[in-house]
């Protein structure tokens, strides 16, 4: 059985994402080519595991003005005829999408993915997390937390934030366990001020792997002798 992954891009990004991690770490091989600078998009034959179609700025229906999304769109329909794993993301998902039959735009209720909101404490929040994480220092991350609270009574409903501040209170309850003589009710505050933001998150997007993961290692660790449970 082959395990070449035939990975479609649309710019000049380094390989360097989870597609790519993933494929590795399972054993498989994966091919990258970028039709948009002119690579030639292969037949489909047996040598061929599964694809994967990236995202891009183009529109699914800008074929006449960009040839290379025919030879695109024709790759994905082979892969659906003859059933191979197939893997669209932002862009790529329109185009599987396109290619059997459906309408891409935006939709008549006029509503969209994501929108705007002011968040000024997450870019605050987001570099005091990253000096704290630079000089492992418990207070800071105690300080980033407290401002990602503040962009969470903002925006009570993202999920971002909330990772955020989970993260941030994760990572002070790390720093206090890798202090001797830690204030106990210190790391159950941290420990409890996490499990509260990264549920949050969760709840709010189900899809959030991030939080997932790290709510997962909070119930796993033993704090003091307890075993953390979720509340």
């Amino acid at each position: 059985m082959s395990n070449r992954v035939l990975i479609i891009r649309h710019g000049d990004d380094p390989p360097d994402d989870r597609v790519n991690t993933y494929l590795h770490l399972r054993g498989f091989d994966p091919v990258t080519i970028r039709p948009c600078n002119g690579d030639p998009v292969p037949q489909l034959d047996p040598t061929w595991a599964g694809s994967v179609v990236h995202g891009g700025p183009f529109s699914v229906y800008e074929e006449q003005q960009h040839p290379f999304l025919r030879e695109e769109h024709r790759w994905i329909s082979q892969c659906i005829e003859h059933e191979l794993p197939l893997l669209g993301i932002c862009q790529g998902a329109q185009s599987i999408a396109y290619v059997l039959g459906a309408e891409v735009g935006p939709p008549a209720s006029g509503l969209h993915e994501f929108g705007y909101y002011e968040l000024t404490p997450t870019a605050a929040g987001i570099a005091e997390f990253t000096a704290a994480y630079q000089a492992w220092d418990g207070g800071r991350f105690g300080t980033a937390a407290d401002l990602f609270r503040q962009a969470c009574a903002r925006v009570p409903a993202s999920g971002v934030n909330f990772y955020w501040q989970g993260a941030a209170d994760f990572h002070r309850l790390l720093q206090l366990r890798s202090e001797a003589g830690a204030d106990a009710n210190s790391k159950e505050a941290a420990a409890a001020g996490a499990l509260e933001a990264l549920e949050t998150a969760v709840k709010l997007d189900g899809r959030d792997a991030e939080s997932r993961a790290l709510l997962g290692t909070l119930y796993g660790m033993k704090i003091d002798g307890s075993l953390l449970r979720a509340v």
